[in-house]
């Protein structure tokens, strides 16, 4: 597959690499398609981590809420956990995406 199909690019919110595609995919050929499935995978494999990291870090500022001592610390805090809700509900959504995805492409494909 050309390097011009797809790039990998960092996405430093989610704190993990992901496949940005740049052509039509059902301009794809078949090779190519598999190929890709395989890219999507590698990018799925790093998810979980990822979400495991980001959930330590959340239960870290919940333990923290409980010692807060002030209204801006507590704010604070709760600003952190709301932001990292948010980061692992985006990788749960795009975990789910790239497996439809690459599931589609096996039973379809």
């Amino acid at each position: 597959m050309a390097d011009s199909t797809y790039e990998w690019r960092f996405d430093p919110r989610l704190n993990i690499c992901r496949l940005i595609l740049r052509v039509d995919p059902d301009r794809l050929t078949p090779g190519e398609r598999a190929e890709l499935a395989v890219r999507y995978q590698e990018m799925a494999a790093q998810i979980p981590a990822q979400v495991k990291a980001f959930e330590k870090r959340y239960m870290a500022c919940y333990e923290e809420l409980k010692q807060a001592e002030d209204d801006e610390s507590f704010y604070a805090l709760i600003d952190e956990m709301n932001d990292l809700s948010s980061r692992i509900s985006d990788l749960n959504i795009l975990y789910l995406e790239i497996e439809g995805r690459y599931l589609a492409g096996k039973v379809h494909g």
